[in-house]
């Protein structure tokens, strides 16, 4: 009975291994937002137009940018 308990247990605990090897691939290729990196995105003196911000926000998203910490600073 104890043999019997101990190979359902590993068994388990193996296919549970081979789930979370699965889930790992898939979130490397595809990751999810909470895994994305955010970057710094720094506007001088306010030298920013609309075409210029969805450009730059299309192009973040395309390569996989999660999000952005904006500021706006002087260039003097």
């Amino acid at each position: 009975m104890t043999r019997i308990a101990v190979a359902l247990i590993a068994t388990m605990a193996l296919a549970c291994i081979a789930a979370e090897a699965a889930d790992l691939e898939a979130d490397f290729r595809e990751p999810p937002d909470a895994a994305k990196p955010w970057v710094y995105w720094f506007w001088m003196n306010g030298n920013i137009g609309r075409e210029g911000i969805t450009q730059d926000l299309e192009s973040m998203k395309r390569v996989g940018i999660g999000g952005v910490l904006w500021m706006e600073v002087s260039g003097s």
